[in-house]
């Protein structure tokens, strides 16, 4: 939370810093509104950011674990129905 903190101080700081005499009057309404929006943001983008990376390490170690197989041209072409909805049974994992 202060990372997200601090940058939309230094943004702030920046378009105060971009027109001239508003130091001195400090941040407008429109700079502090928009500056919580992008903090919203900021925080939505890094919870999107770890969902995405613990779903991939979920799917990675589902990859390591090894799956049923159905994709597998080996086993598909060893199954004797041409429907593939009627698919046997994944094999226990140890």
């Amino acid at each position: 939370m202060s990372s997200s903190s601090s940058s939309s101080s230094s943004s702030s700081a920046a378009v105060e810093e971009a027109r001239p005499g508003a130091a001195a009057a400090g941040p407008s309404s429109l700079d502090v509104y928009y500056g919580a929006k992008l903090d919203a943001l900021e925080a939505a983008l890094r919870e999107k950011a770890i969902g995405l990376l613990r779903l991939q390490a979920q799917r990675n170690a589902l990859n390591t674990k090894g799956g049923c197989g159905r994709a597998s041209a080996a086993r598909a072409a060893d199954w004797p129905y041409t429907d593939r909805s009627m698919h046997p049974p994944c094999p226990p994992h140890a």
